[in-house]
Order: structure tokens, then sequence, then C-alpha cells
């Protein structure tokens, strides 16, 4: 019999290693019946069909008859289709246990919606190191201006100590006149002591500010050192969390291909009767 002769050949890769299968003739009694670690109870050699099973309608109406029975008619979820001989002689029905099929799918829509969800977290992620790499592009902004201010500080502190020892010598350029002038003048020199002081003063006020400034421009510079290091890490996180977004997308499709694939386990149409009818009969 051509069937059981290459019923491992075909059978076995086209639909994997757990299923039975059934022989029967025009009569509805079975002529062959062989269990591949399906664990499905069937009926023996000898027996006879009813006419309401898969076998007796697939022979009646030639045409390949699929269905599920459900757990409590064989214990377990079982799905079967039924191909007829061409000559009518006949057909095979072969039987699968459907609750792996059902676990297999269960499991992969499980991780579907596992990787989709760690997708949408990924993207998030990726979209918040872009919003805190523009954050942190805005304060190194900042701390640059700091530091220009620090310049421009420098350079009034620089502008006021040459006034000052301006004002300095031509106060005691006007005490040494006053001096020569003796008591006419006093008044003078009065006046000269007084912007002496003051330039003395300015001169203390600017070197306050300078130390106020370089304070400032230590800390500003420190702190735009500190903000390259945190950007280069957020642009390296940026980088690391757009591959991961990508590799999790590509999981992701995968794993939509698998699921599909699962599906199909338990979408046992026509076409794939028709298909194990051509490399049975």
């Amino acid at each position: 019999m051509d069937i059981l002769q290459k019923e491992e050949n075909v059978l076995i890769p086209l639909l994997g290693n757990h299923f039975r299968i059934l022989v029967v003739n025009e009569f509805l009694e079975v002529q062959y019946s062989k269990d591949f670690h399906s664990e499905i109870d069937l009926p023996e050699i000898g027996f006879k069909l009813p006419g309401r099973t898969n076998s007796a309608t697939a022979i009646r109406e030639k045409r390949v008859v699929s269905d599920t029975l459900p757990k409590e008619v064989m214990g377990t979820e079982v799905r079967t289709i039924a191909v007829p001989f061409e000559d009518g002689s006949g057909a095979i029905t072969i039987a699968f246990n459907a609750k792996e099929e059902h676990e297999v799918v269960y499991a992969v829509e499980q991780m579907l919606a596992a990787t989709e969800e760690i997708t949408a977290s990924s993207q998030s992620i990726y979209e918040h190191a872009i919003e805190m790499r523009e954050r942190f592009n805005e304060m190194s902004n900042q701390a640059d201006n700091g530091v220009i201010i620090s310049q421009q500080l420098q350079e009034i502190y620089q502008q006021v100590k040459s006034i000052s020892e301006h004002l300095k010598l031509i106060s005691l350029n006007a005490l040494i006149e006053a001096a020569h002038a003796d008591r006419h003048g006093y008044g003078f020199s009065v006046v000269a002591k007084e912007v002496r002081n003051l330039a003395e003063q300015a001169v203390e006020h600017m070197r306050r500010v300078k130390q106020i400034s370089d304070i400032m421009s230590s800390h500003s510079s420190d702190m735009v050192q500190t903000l390259e290091t945190l950007k280069e890490y957020v642009e390296s996180q940026t980088c690391a969390s757009k591959d991961i977004s990508a590799s999790i997308e590509t999981v992701t499709e995968n794993t939509k291909q698998l699921f599909e694939q699962a599906s199909k386990l338990l979408r046992i149409d026509e076409r794939n009767g028709n298909n194990i009818n051509v490399f049975l009969i």
C-alpha cells in the first residue's frame, strides 16, 4: 500500500511527530491505524466507523473534511482532517492533539505582547534621552555664557584698575603741588587725598569683584566640562537606546511572523488537505 510506504517520508515532515493516522475503506472499516506519539485514542484495525465521522463525509462527498473534536469527546481537544482517495475506495484520516498547538500559539501571543511592550518602553526611553540631550545642550550654552560674563568682568576690572592707578598718580602730583603752595594749597590737598582714597577703594572693590569673577569662571569651566561629559554619556545612551529599539522592533517582527506560523497550525483547511492528498494518492 503506497500510503504506508510514504507515511514517514511525507507525513512526518509535513505534520510533525505528534499525530495519528487511520485508513478506512469505502465501508468505513479501519484498515490501518498507527500512532506517532500523539496518545490519541482512535479505533483500531477492523473497527467500523459510524456514518457521521469525517471519514464517512469525505468518502461520501469526495472532498477534504476537517473538524475539531472537543475535549468532552476524546478526553483532549483533537483536530482531524479526512482526505478521500480519488477512486472512492476509502479515506485517510489524520488526527492532531490540538492542546500543544494552542499552548504554542498562546506562548507566542504572550511573547509578542511582551516584545511590543518592551518596544514601547524602549521608544519612550529613546525619546526621553533625546529630550535630556537637548536640556544638557541648553545648560551647556548657559555655562558657556557664564564663562563669557566672567571674562567680561575681568576686562572691566583691568579697565577700572588702570583708571584708579591714574587717579592715584594724579592725586599724588596734586599733593606735591599743594605742598609747594604751602597754606594756599591746603584745600586742594584735601581734595587730592579724597580722590586718592576713592581710587584705592575702587581698586579694592574691583579686586573683590575679580575674586568673585575668578570663582565664577572656575565653576563655569568645571560645569562646562561636567556637562560635556554628561552630554557624551547621554548621546551614547541615546545611540544605544536607538539600537536597542531597532533590535526589539526586529524581534517583534520576527515574533509576529512566528505567531502567524503558529496560528497556521490551528487552521488546517482544505488547501492543506489537498496538499496532503497530492502526496498520498
